[in-house]
């Protein structure tokens, strides 16, 4: 939980690009794009869904990862300079129940899965980065190849000459769903990101991410989509789930080392972007534990409503992050006073009231929508529907405008500082170390004096 030290803040820009190269490829956005098709969009409409999506929220991600790159302090220590002490927790019970259609095999497989993937969280995170790079090279490749394999057995024409089974009104709030699935995607990391930039030798080493992430998703989001339109063809169904497509695969080796490729990928994706995350969490707080929550992905509409849901939550809380630290401290931060628990950032009895505002601004009018897609049967309008089709867009706005027009009205002035203060001359340093950042005066400005 204590900022970087020097001496370990080693990943580089090419670290970076390794590592949302071995996060695009996984069964999550595979089952995204393909089941873009599952619900009635064609390939042309679902592409330009996951680039913008994926994009808006590659901007996100820069913006929050900017912030842990220069104050190289974990997420839960960073939002205390927004939420406070006693807002970064919400508990939520989830149970297995037997709509979930999951059997005891499948269950057995989750567990020993789990006992081959533990090790490697064992890992300290400034050196998984070789993991990525390993999952960089095997995943894509295997990608290219089940592309490769789509094209020839169905000819390759077939693929792009399927069109959208819906249209009008519902198409246009389909591609905005589909969008906001997409933003969904990795919502969790807009937020978290700060959990591995704190390793970046400078900010400069991840600006990288605002390019790479849109590029990356949205091709390996083409290889989803071009080969569940073959196994439409082949099989004359929709296989949005690229596992049930490689078990309809007669070659055993191929659908051996096919598997073994997921297999690895969603153990760095589960490394990078559950495991580490968590446990930055969970060292903050008390450990709590809960049950796998895995009926949502049980259909393709159901997947993509999972994925929708997270950004009724996180777009607020992203957008707080990003106009606290950007608009309302300008990047002054006093990095020692976020671990005083009667500090500076305690606002009025461990919450800034401004955030917790935001949160009730932004949030509800997404939650009809999102009671909706969890069950149907309950109606909500169609009002509230398609507000839920753009629950990230409206969720980071309200809260966003909310929180800066708050915090001018009523300023944290306890908050106010005049100079960053990083608190890099109090880490322990291992003897002879070296600064290996290339960090300049222009990218930090340090002062140790409190103000």
């Amino acid at each position: 939980m204590d900022p970087v030290p020097i001496h370990q803040r080693s990943w580089t820009m090419w670290d970076y690009t390794s590592y949302w190269l071995s996060d695009g490829f996984n069964v999550a956005t595979w089952n995204m794009a393909s089941s873009m098709l599952a619900v009635g969009l064609s390939w042309k409409q679902a592409l330009p869904a996951i680039a913008i999506g994926h994009f808006l929220i590659a901007l996100a991600v820069t913006a929050n990862g900017t912030i842990g790159a220069r104050l190289h302090i974990p997420f839960p220590v960073l939002n205390r300079s927004s939420f406070g002490y006693w807002l970064s927790y919400f508990s939520v019970e989830g149970r297995l129940s037997d709509s979930a259609n999951i059997t005891t095999v499948e269950m057995m497989c989750y567990f020993l899965y789990w006992l081959i993937q533990f090790p490697f969280i064992l890992v300290s995170p400034h050196k998984i980065r070789y993991l990525f790079i390993a999952k960089a090279i095997l995943a894509p490749a295997t990608g290219l190849a089940i592309m490769i394999w789509a094209f020839v057995r169905s000819g390759g024409g077939p693929i792009f000459a399927q069109k959208a089974t819906i249209s009008g009104p519902a198409l246009s709030w389909a591609m905005l769903s589909a969008m906001n699935s997409a933003i969904g995607n990795y919502a969790t990391l807009s937020v978290n990101i700060p959990d591995f930039t704190r390793y970046a030798r400078s900010p400069r080493d991840q600006y990288i991410q605002v390019l790479i992430i849109p590029v990356i998703f949205t091709f390996f989001a083409f290889m989803g989509i071009a080969a569940t339109s073959a196994g439409n063809v082949i099989y004359g169904e929709i296989l949005w789930n690229p596992l049930t497509l490689i078990d309809r695969w007669d070659n055993r080796a191929a659908a051996f080392f096919a598997s073994f490729s997921f297999c690895l990928a969603t153990i760095g994706t589960n490394v990078s972007a559950n495991s580490i995350s968590a446990a930055n969490d969970f060292t903050a707080l008390l450990p709590k534990a809960s049950p796998p929550c895995t009926k949502p992905y049980r259909s393709a509409i159901g997947f993509l409503n999972f994925m929708g849901g997270y950004t009724v939550f996180l777009g607020p809380i992203c957008s707080i992050m990003i106009v606290d630290y950007w608009f309302v401290h300008k990047g002054k931060i006093d990095v020692p006073a976020l671990y005083d628990p009667k500090g500076r950032y305690r606002y009025t009895g461990g919450v800034n009231w401004r955030a917790l505002l935001a949160l009730c601004v932004s949030v509800p009018p997404n939650l009809p929508g999102l009671i909706h897609s969890i069950n149907p049967k309950i109606d909500v309008g169609l009002g509230g529907q398609h507000l839920f089709s753009i629950a990230w867009l409206l969720g980071f706005s309200l809260a966003g405008v909310t929180y800066y027009v708050t915090s001018m009205l009523f300023p944290p002035r306890e908050t106010m500082i005049e100079e960053l203060i990083t608190g890099d001359d109090q880490i322990p340093q291992p003897n002879g170390s070296e600064n290996i950042t290339d960090e300049k005066a222009s990218d930090v400005k340090v002062n140790t004096q409190v103000v």
